[in-house]
């Protein structure tokens, strides 16, 4: 599967930005530079230049996007100034460089959730050309799609969704027959840090394998995800073996030291990912249906409420504000042998400051016969659309293929950096494992579609296991009757011819 950000290309470039970075003075200029000076004809091409013409420009119109001021998205798009991180001044370059390409005016308007709402609402009764581009959480931009306030970007001159800044995975579960209405990839730093991994605690694997002969796999749990036998047993066998009492009071308590440690019961909804469990397959017609394999959903399902709810050597941190109320410092403590978290958690305070090494690992599949490592990625990423009152549409897929091109190139490699930074980048199985934890991000589209078409049938499994309840097929039984009426009522709404798009 060609992944979103085509990582082991990226991977592949870092150590070349990186051994830029530190011949130079100013890491932003060097990457600046490595865009517009011409490259050696016997440089090597470690990526995907876009289609777009050289000589395309518009007049120095402006492109207004519409975005959230939310923790994780307000800075994905646009930034005020240079600050020294690399990823700001990668996306604050990535903005003077597509400006200055398309010779074009970018202007990033944020605002918080509900007044997003109101502002797409206005502008389509309104039908005025305020934003160009919509840049969302999924959850909620792709409920405008049955509101038909969305254009099909097939339609859009000069976007390309075959190519690597375009994720695959979601584009066909997203589409609707022939139309997509939403697309994601590597403009979406937040579809990144969505994605959940493994983390591990290298000196505390190391220390368990030398004492413990029955744990001796967690001497090298890199050839087991090579080997393909990094199963969800294995993790659990592992993780479930190790705990120790810290302070010496016979209790289970924050102050111990776990095997696993994972942030409350709504880490099962990795499974469904992890697992390669679907919940919507296509009809002959190219709709959607609920088609679970509940076999196998019973069985996953009882493994999360094992681990929530039977497991002493889980560790799910208390809600009261305690000393270790985040996970990641908990795990940065030295006292968590695995840990369950998105990738953003290694932007955190704590595992930035982290003394011991951890590697990442992808999450486990559920067994040997599963071919390929799948990644889940919470449902507040960013997704873009056009509106269809977007007057130019040619300016504005332009402009989306030139951002995404330039951050799949720039911006998802300086993000990854942080990921792999210092001792990290030297490590070449530490970016061959996160490169297979980023190329299986996998989504359904019931996830995509979840407040319009799917409702509570993704959630409900986990939120039973939270209220240690396991009567999932009765759950499964009501939650089906309520998604068969919600997918016949929006397959109408979209055959329903659409009069209000523009041409």
């Amino acid at each position: 599967m060609r992944s979103a950000i085509s990582i082991a290309l990226i991977l592949t470039l870092l150590l070349s930005c990186i051994g830029c970075a530190a011949t130079g003075s100013n890491v932003t200029n060097d990457i600046t530079d490595s865009v517009t000076t011409p490259i050696p004809d016997d440089t090597t091409i470690y990526y995907e230049e876009d289609d777009l013409p050289k000589n395309l420009k518009f007049k120095g119109n402006t492109v207004r996007i519409l975005s959230l001021d939310e923790e994780g998205a307000k800075n994905e798009l646009t930034v005020e100034m240079l600050n020294s991180d690399i990823v700001n001044d990668s996306v604050f370059n990535r903005e003077l460089f597509v400006e200055d390409r398309l010779n074009v005016n970018i202007e990033n308007i944020k605002l918080t959730a509900d007044q997003y709402r109101k502002e797409v609402i206005r502008q389509q009764s309104s039908d005025e050309d305020d934003y160009q581009i919509y840049a969302g959480a999924v959850g909620s931009l792709s409920g405008f799609v049955f509101d038909k306030y969305l254009t099909d970007l097939n339609t859009v001159n000069h976007l390309d969704l075959t190519k690597p800044w375009w994720s695959d995975s979601f584009t066909e579960e997203a589409r609707l027959g022939d139309n997509l209405y939403i697309a994601t990839g590597s403009l979406s730093l937040t579809l990144i840090r969505s994605m959940y991994a493994t983390f591990y605690n290298k000196e505390l694997a190391k220390g368990y394998a030398s004492a413990n002969s029955d744990m001796s796999e967690l001497s090298n749990l890199y050839n087991l995800v090579d080997e393909g036998r990094w199963t969800y047993d294995t993790f659990y066998s592992l993780g479930s073996k190790a705990y120790t009492d810290m302070n010496g009071n016979t209790k289970y308590d924050t102050e111990d030291l776990y095997g696993i440690g994972i942030s409350g019961a709504d880490t099962v909804n990795i499974f469904w990912s992890s697992f390669d469990l679907n919940i919507f397959s296509r009809t002959e017609d190219d709709w959607f249906k609920l088609n679970v394999n509940l076999d196998k959903l019973y069985s996953a399902l009882e493994l999360g409420y094992t681990l929530v709810n039977v497991t002493p050597q889980c560790y799910i941190p208390p809600k009261d504000g305690t000393l270790y109320d985040s996970l990641s410092a908990k795990f940065a403590g030295d006292t968590l042998l695995f840990m369950i978290d998105k990738l953003h958690s290694i932007e955190s305070f704590s595992l930035r400051n982290m003394q011991s090494d951890y590697g990442i690992l992808p999450f486990p599949k559920y067994d040997e016969r599963q071919d390929e490592y799948h990644t889940f990625a919470d449902e507040n990423y960013t997704v873009f659309a056009i509106p269809t009152t977007c007057l130019d549409k040619d300016m504005t897929g332009a402009v989306l293929e030139a951002l995404a091109s330039y951050s799949y190139r720039y911006t998802a490699p300086a993000y990854l950096n942080v990921a792999l930074k210092g001792k990290y980048m030297n490590d070449p199985q530490s970016r061959k494992m996160l490169g297979i934890a980023v190329d299986g991000f996998t989504v359904d589209s019931a996830w995509i579609y979840r407040d319009t078409l799917a409702g509570k049938y993704p959630t409900v499994f986990s939120g039973l296991i939270a209220e240690k309840k396991d009567n999932f097929a009765s759950a499964h039984q009501t939650a089906k009757d309520a998604v068969e009426f919600a997918l016949a009522g929006h397959k109408y709404i979209i055959n329903t011819d659409d009069t209000a798009e523009s041409e």
